[in-house]
């Protein structure tokens, strides 16, 4: 593969009291893995010269608990945010920090000002290479990472070629219609505009909470003109009201 030096990464919100911990677990390394298959199995790559891909799959998971263990997080009362990274060798690190619960209220997104090339492999993958986004932010004038509070504008959206909007920067998108029964529904772009399989997007999806289907820039405009919702949302904060600056 011709790009540049990256890493996978995965970003855990890892909760013992919470029910779905586990699962959200399983479904971060799941994506994690899926990533590795889809980028990494080159020949120029060391990674599944090494494993097999289930192989793999089975250290990454017996890394992280190790690390769970040692660090003693199943028995932390506080949330922590994991971060965990791989290289094309399989090369695994993994580090930890406190989660800090952000006041999600008044926030507004901006639109960007060029499309985005929907076909980018990097745009369906997590990882540390994050030029989109950085190069989307900054063409709207915000820093690489978002502050809510230090800004007016927390986030940029992004969109393709078609028109279609795709995500931002750090969460993703769902925009409230109402059907001819006059019933509100929530739609979210799906992932051939352009964006990451989300993991809370996933849930989303599978507990019937949003659909996902294509919602055109005009559409989020208009959504935003008449007064109906337009949240963000992503598994470590969630679902989180914001305004799409017109």
């Amino acid at each position: 593969m011709d790009c540049p030096e990256f890493e996978l990464l995965e970003s855990i919100l890892y909760e013992p009291s919470n029910e779905n911990n586990e699962i959200y677990l399983h479904e971060h390394l799941l994506r994690l893995n899926n990533s590795a298959t889809d980028l990494f199995d080159d020949k120029d790559y060391g990674l599944f010269k090494k494993y097999t891909k289930e192989e793999f799959a089975k250290r990454v998971r017996v890394k992280l608990n190790q690390y769970i263990d040692k660090k003693k997080l199943n028995k932390s009362i506080e949330p922590r945010i994991v971060e965990l990274t791989v290289n094309k060798n399989g090369d695994i690190k993994i580090t930890d920090h406190p989660y800090i619960p952000l006041l999600l209220e008044g926030l507004k997104i901006k639109l960007d000002t060029e499309p985005i090339l929907s076909d980018d492999i990097f745009l369906n993958h997590k990882t540390t290479n994050r030029k989109v986004y950085d190069k989307a932010r900054h063409r709207i004038g915000l820093d690489p990472i978002p502050t809510p509070g230090s800004d007016p504008i927390f986030d940029v959206l992004l969109f393709n070629k078609k028109n279609e909007i795709t995500m931002c920067s750090f969460a993703y998108i769902a925009v409230e219609f109402i059907d001819k029964d006059g019933t509100s529904f929530w739609k979210t772009p799906p992932v051939e505009c352009g964006l990451l399989k989300g993991v809370y997007r996933k849930m989303l999806l599978n507990n019937n909470k949003i659909i996902d289907e294509v919602i055109t820039v005009e559409e989020i405009q208009q959504a935003q003109r008449e007064g109906r919702k337009i949240k963000c949302f992503n598994s470590i904060y969630k679902e989180f009201i914001v305004e799409l600056v017109l």
